[in-house]
């Protein structure tokens, strides 16, 4: 059953992106929603991690001497995990935070799962359309069409950050784990340093894609509340 107000042909949003406003200010708007993830997120994950490899290299916390000497380092591996970022597929970002392989968005499940979790959402709004019933790819794209109609809101413009940046967060942490091993291979660290690297790595991984698939689910939630009618 087609709901009344789901008009035109289905269209199958899979970008996780489109989570960030694009109606006011455009691509300038994600721009600056992506440098801040870069400068609140990345750069004190990066940076931190670069100190525990000194640290666990040198024996001890390094001094801004020794940060200085491995500055041009740790700028390549700053500039190499932004490069990585852009170049992972944002499908496989999403698996990484939500554990599917289709259906990965929880706009997937927006009608039939998502809204029954929150008393603000006039479940008579949507079991009266049959919104529950479609399958995810269009559950996904008719909750698109209501959160593009509340896009620069507050509440959703804030969600809509929190996930971008706990999503980034949990593939920037993936990406060190994997990397970490490289450290090994080139004699800087011990096989049993890597090992505590790559379980914290993991560790932080797990519970920053928790993050990001609350503040997804937060997101969902805000728009409907915001636009279902009882």
């Amino acid at each position: 059953m087609t709901p009344r107000y789901f008009s035109g042909a289905r269209r199958n949003v899979e970008s996780n992106d489109h989570t960030i406003s694009a109606e006011k200010g455009g691509g300038m708007a994600l721009f600056s929603m992506k440098a801040r993830v870069v400068a609140q997120y990345l750069v004190p994950l990066i940076t931190a991690y670069a100190v525990l490899i000194v640290w666990l290299s040198d024996g001890h916390i390094p001094t801004v001497e020794a940060v200085l000497k491995r500055a041009m380092p740790a700028a390549s591996l700053f500039i190499g995990c932004q490069l990585l970022q852009d170049l992972i597929p944002k499908g496989l970002k999403e698996v990484l935070v939500f554990w599917r392989a289709t259906d990965r968005l929880p706009g997937h499940r927006a009608f039939s799962v998502v809204a029954k979790s929150d008393t603000r959402i006039p479940l008579a709004g949507i079991l009266g359309t049959g919104a529950a019933e479609l399958d995810g790819p269009s559950q996904n794209a008719l909750w698109y069409q209501k959160y593009k109609t509340v896009s620069s809101e507050q509440s959703v413009v804030h969600e809509s950050f929190r996930y971008l940046a706990w999503r980034d967060v949990t593939t920037a942490l993936w990406l060190l784990a994997v990397g970490s091993i490289a450290f090994a291979l080139i004699g800087w660290l011990f096989w049993a340093d890597v090992l505590v690297v790559v379980s914290a790595c993991i560790v932080a991984a797990l519970l920053t894609a928790l993050a990001a698939r609350n503040a997804a689910n937060s997101l969902v939630r805000n728009v409907l509340a915001q636009t279902l009618e009882v």
